[in-house]
């Protein structure tokens, strides 16, 4: 791996990670109706490619034995619409990082969103 590129999995891994392992994220999903951790990670997971079926998620995915998409999918979308997944996934990550990071720097200049 390039030096480059190993810089940018060490820097942007870590804000990845907080949004399958955070009690944040995991809470806001829970709250939405789904049943398991599975169902939440992985309909908040695919949610962006749309209400797409098994099938699609497990290619995506590649790395599950098999059948364990299809134990989720499609009942979780059917529990919750994609777009409402993918809001609760970035709630939850925005209140885990706010958490780690802390209030100041949470809310310095260089890490707030300017308004649209």
């Amino acid at each position: 791996m390039s030096r480059t590129a190993r810089r940018m999995f060490e820097l942007l891994e870590p804000i990845c990670l907080v949004t399958f392992l955070s009690d944040e994220c995991n809470e806001e999903l829970a709250a939405l109706g789904h049943r398991t951790y599975w169902d939440g990670y992985f309909v908040s997971r695919a949610a962006p490619l749309g209400r797409v079926p098994a099938q699609v998620v497990d290619a995506a995915f590649y790395n599950f034995a098999e059948g364990e998409v299809a134990r989720h999918i499609p009942s979780a979308w059917e529990t919750i619409p994609p777009e409402s997944s993918v809001a609760a996934r970035e709630r939850g990550s925005a209140a885990s990082l706010r958490r780690i990071l802390g209030a100041e720097l949470a809310g310095s200049p260089g890490l707030v969103r300017p308004p649209t």
